[in-house]
């Protein structure tokens, strides 16, 4: 079993999930673990441009006791992303080296683009076999994803 994690570090939460992938490779992972901690990254940053030190401080938290839940499941492989709040905010930079000094974790802030692709690719293998959507929209705190299925090729944009 490989053991694997994600993080959400979104505008109005972020999220964990750690899952187990079966040593084949096949089948779904199996989620053993999810959190969602309401740190709102986006408040202060879409009025005033930067990220308070009580939101950076309740992020760099949030990361610590992620990291601990990540070395009680031996997760090794991970991906921490961060979007349209970090994407804006002037300061970033203070929370992302606190987080990789405190939390030992690297947050990556992903464009627009990035974050429709992974929204679209999550609702077409949520869906399984069913139909392939047409559209699929996903709006959040600061931002909305469009992805357009035109033929057999999408296209994403963050708005």
């Amino acid at each position: 079993m490989t053991t694997i994690g994600a993080i959400d570090a979104g505008s109005n939460a972020i999220r964990i999930v750690i899952a187990e992938l079966a040593a084949t490779g096949s089948g779904e992972p199996r989620r053993i673990e999810a959190e969602r901690v309401a740190v709102r990254l986006g408040h202060n940053t879409f009025t005033s441009g930067a990220l308070t030190t009580a939101t950076i401080d309740a992020a760099v938290a949030a990361f610590v006791r992620f990291r601990a839940r990540f070395d009680e499941h031996g997760v090794k492989l991970y991906r921490a992303v961060a979007t349209s709040a970090l994407r804006t905010a002037t300061n970033r930079d203070v929370l992302l080296h606190r987080l990789h000094h405190e939390a030992k974790i690297d947050l990556e802030v992903i464009d627009g683009e990035e974050e429709a692709r992974l929204v679209r690719s999550a609702v077409v293998q949520a869906m399984g076999t069913q139909v392939t959507p047409r559209v699929i929209l996903d709006l959040g705190g600061g931002s909305l994803e469009v992805n357009l299925r035109v033929d057999a090729t999408w296209r994403g944009k963050s708005l």
